[in-house]
């Protein structure tokens, strides 16, 4: 059974120390950097320094020189394993406990990732040359290798700069959105507010011909059109007010947008003090602005 390319074996080890394929491995940025370090560093695996990418844009660059797994790690294995330190030093003392996981965060984020940064590139530059060896024993071909799965990746612009580019996107679109359907809204306040405003002047004008006729009385009229009538016979078309629920009631609500319907008065009274108020909601564009009502008088029809 073949071995995986995935070992190191002792074979390989001196594979480790050419600083030719490490610069095949590491690519065209930076290289010169890398290397010194690679030098400076020696056999020591974990030889600390300060790497500012690694302190600034810590997630950008690790996907940058293809660190897959420790970007995975970093963006996700470890906010849960500080998630998780939290709970046990909050038991500890919740004052003691939220002072502790907020140091062991700007430790773990800002000093052991950008001071162990090189460290854990060199390790990969090593384990590359190592497993390019094992593929095949002809150098050219270590290097074609080496150029493929070295290098640098822009896969970064994508999970970095793409949602920066959606963020200003939504902070132009969002604000022209939500004005946009606040002037919806209000226009549909508006809407029912005229609308209910006609529809009681051409129903009073009706019954005030019906009584003319003697097919409608005073006295049947004042006892069935109520408040609660009106709002009934209004809201019979389905209208929905902008924040949801018919569009009439018998007491306006501004949070909603529903136009207020209440009559009041009586045609039996000597002279006539019956009427109907219709109350626009302070909704929308009219949050701001003095609360408008219309006032349909029986004598005035």
């Amino acid at each position: 059974m073949s071995e995986s390319p995935y070992n190191t074996p002792e074979s390989t080890l001196n594979e480790e120390h050419d600083f030719d394929l490490m610069e095949v491995a590491i690519g065209d940025n930076n290289t010169n950097y890398y290397i010194r370090y690679l030098e400076n560093a020696g056999e020591d695996s974990w030889t600390p320094s300060w790497h500012w990418p690694a302190f600034f844009v810590t997630s950008g660059w690790l996907l940058y020189r293809k660190l897959w797994l420790a970007w995975f790690l970093y963006f996700f294995a470890l906010p849960v394993a500080l998630i998780f330190a939290g709970v046990i030093t909050v038991a500890l003392g919740e004052t003691f406990g939220a002072i502790a996981q907020t140091v062991i965060s700007l430790v773990c984020y800002f000093v052991l990732m950008p001071m162990f940064a090189n460290a854990l590139y060199a390790r990969k530059l090593r384990r590359l040359v190592a497993t390019a060896a094992v593929h095949s024993d002809n150098r050219e071909k270590r290097i074609q290798w080496l150029a493929t799965h070295g290098g640098t990746s822009l896969i970064w612009m994508v999970v970095l700069i793409f949602p920066v580019v959606i963020g200003i996107l939504a902070a132009v679109a969002l604000p022209a959105y939500q004005d946009y359907i606040i002037s919806s809204n209000t226009a549909k306040v508006i809407s029912h507010y005229e609308e209910s405003a006609r529809y009681v002047e051409n129903e009073l004008g009706n019954v005030k011909s019906s009584i003319v006729m003697g097919t409608e009385t005073l006295a049947n009229f004042q006892a069935t059109r109520d408040s609660a009538q009106w709002v009934a016979d209004l809201n019979l078309e389905g209208l929905i007010a902008p924040g949801g629920g018919p569009a009439f009631a018998t007491t306006v609500d501004h949070q909603v947008g529903i136009v207020g319907v209440v009559a009041t008065g009586s045609v039996m009274d000597d002279p006539i003090t019956y009427q109907v108020t219709i109350t626009r909601p302070a909704y929308g564009d009219f949050s701001e602005q003095p609360v408008a009502a219309r006032v349909v008088h029986w004598v005035d029809i």
